[in-house]
């Protein structure tokens, strides 16, 4: 923890900075310190240490490292251990796999972030795979243990859609919008993929995990996807700095799920997220969707009225409301 506290102190401070200022500060021995800054260069931060001045940080890491992303991270709702890979089959299975070694260690304020710079076996929703090449985009998941019931836990993907939003808008000057539930579009394309999963009994939680990817530095996208799958990169001509972003989402999405938690619901968040979605006021078609009381499952039409508390999409068709709560929707 000292390593990503250090890295915090330097980056807050644009003047030099003693190593005794920083031992005081954390607690630790000037030794200590001294160590910490030689893994933190090894590590590819550029940190210059002038007799007589102290510490300086030149320059960030080009590399997403566990010490960077928690050194970014703000005062949290939830503790994540952020766990770093090169390379791992899936985010959310490895979080998962954490889980199962340190069952003791999950709660409500302790949970597993888990970052990857490539995806051997990414998933997607409905079983499909999810592209994860390495180097240029974003692999993360947060597993911890929310105090709600089993049956609210599908408000989480929308409150991780949200908090992608924020992050891509802090970083990136693009217009972009939600496409309900969780879809990050610009200019019609995908930029980013949801996946939450749960474990729980009748009326309690064992985990929840929300596993994300983000397009990000990509520099072109396959043949089969490139129609609709974009990049910030391939939208901007921009690279961008994962690790800002990755720690940002996390960030945004501890906030969001403090206001989540307080009701159980997205009561209050029904009107922000409602104003990032493009579904909103517009013509849609569903298809295959759970109807509300009904086994229909046929192709139907109508306007989208934006979500309820339950992030349920509210569509009125055929001059009656009814509640959308899983299925296809495209906007038309």
């Amino acid at each position: 923890m000292n390593s990503s506290e250090i890295i915090k102190i330097l980056r807050e401070n644009e003047d030099y900075i003693s190593g005794a200022q920083i031992a005081k500060g954390l607690g630790i021995s000037r030794q200590a310190v001294s160590k910490h800054i030689v893994a933190l260069n090894n590590a590819g931060f550029k940190i210059e240490n002038v007799r007589g001045k102290g510490y300086i940080l030149l320059e960030e890491s080009e590399k997403v490292s566990s010490v960077g992303i928690k050194s970014r991270l703000n005062d949290r709702v939830i503790d994540f251990n952020v766990n770093y890979y090169d390379s791992i089959d899936s985010t959310n299975t490895q979080a998962v796999r954490l889980f199962n070694q340190n069952v003791n260690y999950i709660s409500e304020k302790n949970g597993f972030l888990v970052v990857a710079d490539e995806q051997t076996g990414g998933m997607g929703r409905r079983g499909r795979s999810f592209f994860s090449p390495p180097g240029e985009s974003i692999y993360m998941s947060l597993l911890f243990r929310p105090k709600v019931m089993p049956m609210n836990v599908s408000c989480l993907t929308l409150v991780a859609a949200m908090a992608v939003y924020k992050a891509i808008k802090k970083n990136a000057d693009i217009d972009i919008v939600i496409k309900w539930p969780n879809d990050i579009l610009i200019n019609g394309k995908k930029l980013c993929g949801i996946l939450t999963q749960m474990s729980c009994e009748t009326d309690f939680i064992s985990y929840v995990v929300v596993g994300i990817g983000i397009n990000v530095n990509n520099k072109d996208m396959p043949e089969d996807i490139k129609n609709i799958a974009s990049s910030l990169f391939l939208e901007t001509n921009n690279t961008f700095n994962r690790e800002k972003i990755i720690s940002d989402v996390t960030n945004y999405f501890e906030n969001y799920y403090g206001i989540f938690k307080e009701t159980g619901d997205l009561s209050g968040l029904v009107d922000e997220y409602n104003s990032y979605l493009i579904n909103k006021d517009r013509e849609v078609k569903i298809y295959g969707g759970m109807i509300e009381d009904t086994r229909e499952e046929d192709i139907r039409i109508g306007t989208a009225l934006g979500i309820d508390n339950t992030g349920s999409l509210l569509v009125k068709i055929n001059g009656n409301v009814e509640r959308i709560f899983a299925g296809e929707v495209s906007i038309r």
